[in-house]
């Protein structure tokens, strides 16, 4: 393929490589599968060419630099040089300059990191105990084996067998018995993985997730101490005691009391006891699992996402502007009446769920003034596109739905969701009442409440939805033509299973425009979940200030 041309989002790209399968990208390379590389001058003239409000591509930016040291620079030196030269580009500002931090710091987050250490840490914790409540089992059975051999040990030292022979045979025995366990357990292990790898996942923004479940070197050792610790833990204390035996009592006793003294006894009513508490805690956090999974399963997105499809595009980069933009919206809301199956296609920014749409702290009515803090109410805000609420089977309690009048409209209209209008009108009708989205922004007239959604946050603020006409500048913002051509939701009602329809949608997009792209496409609770997961574990900019120890446990709480 090395020559040959593709197009991408309307322009033409010709091939110069291919990279291997294990290279993945600069962000988290674990799980995101990135397809495409461009140049980066390239790329910014793609912008600049299908956005107008966006810098040429001779104007720098901020990006990441990546740079490679050399055998007789270490870190240390290379961020002191890095350093001198960052102090000399803006003397007045001492908050500008220049740093190096390693490559692994810059392509897996700081959070993320520690959070993926936290819930591996937990898991081999878990893991760590299932195999205590395994070894104490097990040694409690070679306990009793030892007692019932209590005569066959006693003959063998009466014989002149060392009791440090014994020692080893029995613990020979033991091992053997756990490394055939630990070969079992390996094996498994590398089933399951490969279970794991042909498990469909779905797509984020539009890439593949992927990941490397094959064990490594490391899970290798893990295997060998485990089996080591284990045949220790198991065989040790029996062994032990088995060597303490007294052949003249066993035999004078013709072998019937072996080893049932009190000690004997006093041991493995220990383990039983360690036993019991460590199942009791395994149990408690196995419950708790399973709480926390029933409540995510059973998760209520406020609309019917059965028989619901959706997909997402881009035309940022496809040379449209406000008109283009208008007429390919347009073309797509009309063109699926004749596709079999599809029905009332609608336009978003996307769902009312997992904190979707773009936020802002000034949710207030015309004419109330901003509160102490500079801001007023905060709540998110969507654009959709006529009938997008009987799509979603969504409940209008008062007033009534948008009419269609396209970019251009001159009515300034909003619909506000039950805990929005609760929020600033209280009891009040306020259907007819004005209120403003944004800072010095326009005023917007409601005309309509719709039923709550998504209400699984525990903040009641991101329980508020403010949905605006699909074209309709609500914020006074003068780049409002790059919000036109951005990216956008398409959500189709179907007359079947969605997955079946997913082919349909991308051949709806396509005859309008061959060059727009339809990616993240599915059913729409596939879509709620992979959103309602985003927001459960990424706090708002507002959260971004408060206590670390106070915001874990609201991500805590939000993940629950």
């Amino acid at each position: 393929m090395i020559g040959r041309s593709v197009r991408f989002s309307g322009h033409a790209l010709r091939i110069v490589g291919v990279t291997p399968d294990r290279y993945k990208g600069l962000w988290l390379p674990n799980m995101l599968q990135l397809d495409v590389w461009l140049p980066l001058r390239v790329w910014r003239g793609m912008e600049a060419a299908g956005r107008p409000g966006a810098l040429p591509p001779s104007v720098p930016t901020v990006e990441r630099v990546f740079a490679r040291l050399t055998m007789a620079t270490d870190a240390r030196r290379a961020a002191a040089e890095v350093a001198a030269v960052g102090s000399q580009l803006n003397h007045s500002d001492d908050h500008h300059g220049l740093a190096v931090v390693p490559a692994r710091q810059a392509i897996v987050p700081a959070e993320f990191d520690r959070y993926g250490r936290m819930f591996g840490a937990g898991i081999v914790m878990l893991s760590g105990l299932v195999l205590f409540i395994a070894c104490t089992n097990l040694a409690n059975l070679m306990l009793a084996r030892a007692t019932s051999r209590t005569p066959e040990i006693a003959i063998r030292v009466a014989m002149g067998t060392t009791r440090g022979r014994i020692f080893r045979l029995l613990l020979i025995e033991t091992s053997f018995l756990a490394g055939f366990a630990g070969v079992v357990g390996l094996l498994i292990a590398l089933a399951v993985s490969r279970l794991f790898a042909v498990i469909p996942l779905p797509e984020l923004d539009g890439i593949r997730i992927s990941y490397d479940a094959s064990p490594d070197l490391r899970v290798f050792v893990y295997a060998l101490i485990a089996a080591v610790g284990a045949s220790l833990a198991i065989g040790v204390l029996p062994a032990w005691r088995a060597t303490r035996t007294d052949p003249l009592k066993v035999i004078a006793s013709s072998g019937g009391v072996g080893g049932a003294t009190r000690r004997g006894r006093r041991s493995r009513t220990l383990l039983v006891a360690s036993q019991i508490g460590a199942s009791i805690v395994l149990l408690l956090a196995a419950g708790l699992f399973v709480r926390s999974a029933v409540k995510g399963a059973s998760y209520d997105p406020g609309f019917a996402t059965d028989h619901l499809v959706t997909g997402e595009f881009d035309l940022s980069l496809g040379q449209y502007d406000a008109a283009r933009a208008h007429a390919f919206y347009q073309r797509l809301l009309t063109q699926p009446t004749d596709v079999p199956g599809l029905d009332h296609v609608v336009l978003a920014d996307g769902l009312p769920a997992g904190a979707r749409g773009r936020g802002t702290p000034y949710l207030l009515a015309e004419g109330q003034p901003l509160r102490a803090d500079g801001f007023g109410l905060f709540c998110n805000t969507l654009k959709v596109s006529p009938g997008f609420f009987s799509a979603l089977g969504m409940t209008i309690r008062r007033g009534h739905d948008f009419q269609d009048t396209g970019a251009n409209g001159s009515t300034r209209s909003v619909i506000l969701n039950e805990s929005a209008a609760a929020a600033v009108f209280g009891r009040e009708d306020p259907i007819g009442r004005r209120v403003t989205l944004a800072k010095d922004g326009p005023a917007l007239e409601v005309v309509a409440v719709v039923a709550d959604t998504d209400r699984s946050s525990s903040e009641p603020r991101a329980w508020r939805y403010a949905f605006v006409p699909f074209e309709q500048d609500s914020t006074g913002s003068k780049n409002n033509v790059i919000d036109h051509v951005g990216r956008t939701t398409v959500i189709a009602r179907v007359g079947g299973q969605p997955v079946e329809y997913g082919d349909r949608l991308r051949a709806v997009v396509r005859a309008v425009d061959p060059d727009v792209a339809l990616f993240d496409v599915g059913a729409a609770a596939q879509y709620v979940a992979v959103w309602r997961g985003r927001f459960a574990w990424r706090p708002s900019s507002c959260q971004r200030s408060a206590p670390s120890a106070r915001r874990l446990r609201r991500w805590v709480s939000m993940a629950s």
